[in-house]
């Protein structure tokens, strides 16, 4: 009876092996497939995210070098109309010369240049400023 019950323990111990053996085998085949497969959707996602970027990209590149296209198109429109024009009579000449010239001269002297872009600079900075305060207590929610 004794040999009975320990060849049927043997027997029992040798089929949990063989059991457990399988579902080892059974979940790193499984989980292999699966990964396998992931790695195939992942490689699909990426490589649509990319195309996506890339056209993305080609149609942004597109846009501004249409808006290049139509900003420039008006200036080439007056450069062949500046070309149509007849040449300038020297009348014009001695006009620029006597009174554009020295009036631009004179508004030079009440007020440089430089300085005017300086004050225009400084007035950009404090808008600049007090918007960027309008952004800051709008996000915290005042007025």
């Amino acid at each position: 009876m004794g040999a009975l019950i320990q060849g049927l323990l043997d027997l029992f111990q040798w089929l949990a092996k063989v059991v457990g053996a399988f579902f080892t085998w059974l979940w790193t085949t499984i989980t292999g497939v699966l990964g396998w497969v992931w790695s195939v959707i992942d490689w699909v996602l990426a490589t649509a995210w990319n195309w996506f970027i890339e056209f993305l990209q080609w149609a942004l590149n597109l846009l501004f070098m249409l808006i290049g296209w139509v900003a420039v198109l008006p200036v080439k429109v007056l450069g062949v109309l500046v070309a149509l024009l007849p040449p300038m009579p020297p009348q014009l000449n001695d006009v620029v010369r006597d009174i554009v010239v020295p009036a631009l001269s004179l508004a030079d002297r009440i007020l440089p240049v430089s300085d005017a872009i300086a004050v225009l600079s400084l007035w950009g900075v404090f808008y600049g400023a007090m918007a960027i305060w309008r952004i800051v207590t709008f996000l915290r929610g005042g007025r």
